[in-house]
């Protein structure tokens, strides 16, 4: 429900090509616990995220998703 917004855009990245024909729901999934796991390192303390965490946990995602 939250992510269905990103649907869309999921599907237009792999129509055109940009991101790998892997199934929407498990795309979502796989960014949204990125994103949740993330936040809970952030708030209990564990590390704390500075921008270059966040850049470089961005491009790691990317790498996976974006089509070869």
């Amino acid at each position: 429900r939250h992510l269905a917004p990103l649907s869309g855009f999921i599907v237009e990245g792999i129509e055109a090509g940009y991101l790998k024909d892997i199934d929407v729901q498990l795309t979502l999934s796989l960014i949204y616990g990125a994103i949740v796991s993330t936040a809970q390192l952030q708030l209990s303390g564990k590390l704390d995220i500075t921008d270059a965490h966040r850049e470089a946990a961005a491009q790691y995602c990317w790498n996976g998703l974006k089509a070869d």
